[in-house]
């Protein structure tokens, strides 16, 4: 049993689409992950990697973050900061036992309860609803999958989807925005490189379309501070 802590402890200056990467400091992120890593071992994890993208990097992260093991793996850096999370948990999920249960946890969150507790013949434990209308949403705060190799296909899959999503025709604005696009290219100003689809409606489509076996929890588990906003969530 894996938790794999998706973390961007040092971001760059660079603006996402929700405007500026994080409100805190470096060191209060260190110390928001601190306490995800504490919270883990408190539920239990005997092994928990931090998968970390920054750019910057300070010599003493590693120690500090025991008994975490902390991996960094560059990734494309998108203003799309959830397509970024989705290439770093892939490049990190390669690494790990294909059959292993893993759970994912996004840095600074504190977890109180284990999803792979509840996933039982289930191939994924989500919080979200239950995926049957059109923009079903899933938190990816923390969510199970009974193995690192389903993990490994949902990942990939949701990146697939996230690019190719803005050539499906979902309603009549995308039809439109196909069509002119169709007929004068050179106008033409989605940002095909880098699509600012939600990661939470993308991976509860990716869910449904893989027809994967689905555990919704309720409540999550997970409390921290909305690194844009600031504010604090519980779910």
């Amino acid at each position: 049993m894996i938790a794999l802590i998706s973390s961007t402890l040092y971001p760059s200056a660079s603006h996402s689409y929700d405007g500026a990467r994080s409100r805190f400091s470096n060191l209060e992120r260190l110390e928001h992950t601190k306490g995800t890593v504490a919270s883990l071992v408190a539920l239990g994890f005997k092994r928990i990697v931090i998968a970390d993208n920054s750019l910057d990097w300070h010599p003493a992260t590693e120690a500090s973050l025991a008994p975490a093991e902390v991996w960094r793996i560059p990734t494309p850096e998108f203003r799309n900061r959830g397509l970024s999370e989705l290439f770093l948990l892939r490049a990190a999920a390669a690494r790990l036992p294909a059959n292993e249960p893993v759970i994912k946890v996004s840095g600074r969150y504190l977890l109180s309860r284990n999803p792979l507790t509840y996933i039982g013949d289930a191939d994924v434990a989500v919080k979200g609803d239950s995926f049957t209308k059109r923009n079903g949403a899933m938190s990816t705060r923390a969510y199970g999958c009974r193995d690192v190799a389903t993990f490994q296909r949902l990942l990939t899959f949701s990146i697939t989807e996230i690019f190719a999503y803005p050539a499906r025709i979902v309603g009549p604005g995308s039809l439109l925005r196909i069509i002119r696009a169709s007929l004068w290219p050179a106008k033409d100003t989605f940002s095909y490189d880098d699509p600012p689809h939600s990661i939470e409606l993308v991976m509860a489509r990716s869910i449904k379309l893989m027809k994967l076996k689905v555990h919704f929890l309720s409540p999550l588990g997970v409390r921290g501070i909305l690194a844009g906003s600031g504010e604090t969530i519980d779910e």
